[in-house]
């Protein structure tokens, strides 16, 4: 977990911020910010190559390192105290509501929310947050969620300390952004475009209503300005389709002279201008392009929006030695004292320092015991848990999940392209589908597949982002034919398995997907959480031929030998859009017709 951030001000009305983009890093000194006259007296930037952040070859957090040297020698800056922002692109951001609860069980609460969303396991991650709204009446708060890699997170703190700089604060770039915005009561929305980079925020009623950023293949107007008008667009189930009352451009792309501000207006029937609001009203069009860094300096203080930390908070052996350190000095001036009463007081502070030093080993040796039992605790529960949630998904006869798993495979809009990693169906109807895809216009054509299913209802994407992912490496053809299972159909002809054929064969023990030119899919349940794949492939009409030396037993279920395959890489790695879809099992019950007469 993260620190937590609470909203005091600054002791300085002079910041140094740095904002760590895709391609490029842009540092402003920025002063006045505590007289309400903020400005950028300094800024800088340098550019940092894309392999940082896709973590290939050696030396990736020299790469940053040096970018940030450069990028601070460039502006003149000789401060060494900074702020910075990851891109939005790298973190995982939702808002969460949670019933109240003290700080310390907050944390327990997120940790254990944040397994919806995170794509990987929590030990990888680090979690920050940020209170958005008090308790509301029925005793509920709302939170923002971030989590961001470990590994990320700890590369992008080394490189600082190698550039000789003293980072205090990592936070978001679209929280950055949020804090030009931050004062408007309508919805609000903020572009930052950087080349072939696009990060979108939306605020309203002051608080963060919603936030994506996203790539395009090229920087031509008309392809960021479509990604743009897809993002702004999504945000209306945020909003609960309010309309946006105005769309601003900040950033390298962002030129009134460039055909972007009419192609997004025209795509979102709205008008969208420059941004030219204080602090930065008045300032030449270069700054449009350090908005963002600006931004980052304005979240510091204590009017700030939503500031999340994502900097780990110090392991608990460092703590206890800074705090020895600080009763050492305590003791060497208490001694001092001690000596000028008598021999009596100092025997007294001698009996008093040697117990407490007793107490802190003797509390550091009990938590080092109980550690382990601790973790064994927490493996034991997430095990029981997800034994507990596959069984009664399973009891939930009203709606057959071959049924469910065949909507499913009618709306997959091309399976060379997208996958599935993870299906998980709750008691209460909820289907949460987690899986990866070429591109996000997959993943979203996938929504609109499902939405038009009769099995699932309320169909809603709750994340899209770029994940990296080990992939298996083309397979080389075969002649060998892929005969069915005995009871289905043809897989290659598009057979399609129904819920009488599956209980006939399987006894409904496990549901079975076959799609035209592909093996049977067994989905299951890894222990830690994540989707796991069973493929078969069945024989002949006669069955499958057993292994050499061996015979079948009697009520063993055909299995099918796998073609050889020719030696050759298995794996590659690639980045992919990984998503998250959750909907309602069932169409809602319609509306109950009501009529009236005349009094």
């Amino acid at each position: 977990m993260a620190r937590s951030i609470q909203q005091s001000g600054s002791s300085s009305s002079t910041c140094i911020a740095i904002e760590l983009g895709m391609q490029v890093v842009r540092v402003v000194e920025a002063t006045g910010l505590r007289g309400g006259d903020a400005h950028i007296t300094r800024r800088g930037s340098a550019p940092l190559s894309p392999d940082f952040w896709a973590g290939t070859g050696n030396g990736t957090v020299q790469m940053l390192a040096s970018a940030l040297q450069q990028a601070v020698l460039s502006s003149g800056i000789t401060g060494k105290d900074v702020v910075a922002s990851l891109p939005r692109r790298m973190v995982t951001l939702r808002p969460v509501r949670l019933p109240y609860a003290p700080p310390e069980e907050l944390r327990g609460m997120l940790a254990f929310e944040a397994q919806q969303y995170v794509l990987y396991p929590l030990e990888e991650v680090v979690l920050g947050y940020h209170l958005e709204q008090d308790a509301e009446a029925d005793g509920m708060i709302t939170i923002l969620l971030a989590a961001a890699r470990r590994m990320l997170v700890e590369q992008v703190m080394a490189a600082f300390k190698l550039a000789g700089l003293r980072l205090s604060l990592l936070t978001v770039s679209s929280l950055a952004l949020a804090e030009l915005i931050r004062d408007n009561v309508e919805p609000v929305a903020l572009v930052a475009v950087d080349r072939t980079e696009m990060d979108v925020v939306v605020t309203a009623a002051s608080r963060v209503a919603f936030t994506r950023a996203s790539s395009v293949a090229d920087a031509a107007d008309d392809s960021l300005a479509r990604e743009i008008g897809r993002s702004i667009s999504a945000s209306r189930s945020e909003l609960r389709d309010s309309a946006i009352a105005a769309t601003y451009l900040v950033g390298e792309s962002a030129d009134s002279g460039s055909g972007l501000v009419r192609s997004l207006s025209e795509i979102l029937e709205a008008p969208v201008s420059l941004y030219n609001r204080q602090p930065i009203t008045g300032q030449d069009a270069e700054t449009l392009k350090y908005a963002p860094a600006f931004g980052l300096a304005l979240q510091t203080q204590s009017r700030s929006i939503a500031r999340v930390n994502l900097i780990p908070e110090e392991p608990a052996e460092l703590t206890a030695r800074r705090r020895q350190s600080r009763n050492v000095a305590v003791s060497i001036v208490a001694a001092a004292l001690v000596l000028l009463l008598g021999g009596m007081q100092v025997q007294n502070y001698l009996a008093n320092s040697a117990k407490q030093h007793q107490d802190q080993v003797d509390a550091n040796r009990r938590w080092n015991e109980l550690k382990p039992r601790l973790k064994q605790r927490v493996t034991q529960d997430t095990k029981i848990s997800a034994v507990y949630d596959a069984v009664n998904s399973g009891l939930d006869r009203q709606h057959p999940i071959v049924a469910i798993l065949q909507g499913i495979s009618q709306s997959m809009p091309d399976a060379k392209k997208i996958w599935l990693t993870d299906l998980s169906l709750q008691r209460g109807k909820t289907l949460t589908i987690r899986g990866s895809a070429m591109s996000a216009d997959l993943a979203t054509g996938l929504v609109q597949s499902l939405r038009k299913s009769p099995e699932f209802s309320h169909v809603r994407l709750t994340f899209l982002g770029d994940v990296q992912q080990t992939l298996p490496a083309p397979a080389v053809p075969t002649d060998a034919a892929v005969t069915p299972l005995p009871g289905f159909g043809n897989p290659a002809a598009g057979a399609v398995v129904t819920p009488t054929t599956f209980h006939e064969v399987f006894g409904g023990a496990r549901p079975i997907v076959i799609r035209p030119g592909q093996a049977p899919v067994i989905p299951g349940r890894h222990p830690g959480g994540f989707g796991m794949h069973e493929r078969i492939v069945a024989g002949g009409a006669g069955g499958p031929a057993p292994a050499s030396g061996s015979a079948p037993s009697p009520g063993t279920p055909p299995v099918a030998t796998m073609p050889t395959a020719p030696k050759g890489p298995t794996t590659i790695q690639k980045t992919v859009t990984g998503f998250v879809i959750s909907c309602d099992v069932g169409q809602p019950p319609a509306p109950v017709a009501t009529t009236g007469g005349a009094s």
